[in-house]
């Protein structure tokens, strides 16, 4: 069971930190309401990611 769980985390964390790259795209790209949306997400999810609060302000 334990290694199920810590499956689990780290399909989280790759998620998050994809669910990142992808909104630091899309603000490269100029697309700053789906990166912002995506941010948001983000944040209410782990509002210590790194840096997403900071980026939300």
């Amino acid at each position: 069971m334990d290694v199920l769980k810590k499956s689990c985390r780290q399909y989280e964390e790759l998620l998050r930190a994809l669910r990142y790259e992808r909104a630091l795209v899309d603000e490269e790209l100029g697309q700053r309401q789906r990166a912002r949306s995506e941010l948001e997400k983000l944040y209410a999810e782990a509002p210590d990611y790194e840096d997403v609060a900071i980026k939300l302000d």
